[in-house]
């Protein structure tokens, strides 16, 4: 009769391989995971200060009309009709975890074309400025997230 005390060393490698392959699945599955929060937290971030911009409009703020201006990974709030970079007032906020995708075609401009600004109307919250701004993961292709800009000043 044979009698086995322990492992052997066949039975060791094919439990290590087991456990390391469930690691790595799991650690694949979290950095998808970890990358769809971030584009989420960047996409409620940009609705938060799109409304923002929209609140200051429409409470008229400085007297004037207020909006966003995108770039790929920026984005600045900034007070009146059009954006000054050389504005003291203007609030700019990095863009974390994602990038904002097609900004030549995203945003009308109100006048046929397009372009990088939002603006919001004073008293009204109303823009001229409509279409669907695109967020993506910043190194990867992944699902876009959409956030639509409405004439009436809608942000969803």
């Amino acid at each position: 009769m044979f009698n086995k005390k322990g492992f052997t060393i066949l039975e060791l490698m094919i439990t290590f391989f087991v456990v390391a392959l469930l690691a790595s699945m799991s650690l694949t599955s979290y950095r998808l995971w970890q990358r769809e929060v971030q584009t989420l937290n960047a996409v409620d971030e940009l609705k938060s200060s799109l409304r923002l911009a929209q609140s200051k409009a429409v409470a008229a703020a400085g007297g004037t009309n207020w909006g966003i201006h995108l770039a790929t990974s920026t984005y600045v709030v900034f007070p009146g009709s059009f954006y000054d970079m050389d504005n003291p007032a203007n609030q700019t906020k990095n863009i974390i975890g994602a990038r904002i995708i097609n900004l030549n075609t995203a945003i009308s401009d109100g006048a046929g074309g397009h372009g990088p600004d939002v603006v919001f109307t004073k008293f009204t919250g109303e823009t001229p400025n409509v279409g669907a701004i695109e967020l993506s993961p910043q190194f990867e292709d992944a699902p876009i997230k959409t956030i639509m800009v409405t004439a009436d000043g809608q942000v969803n």
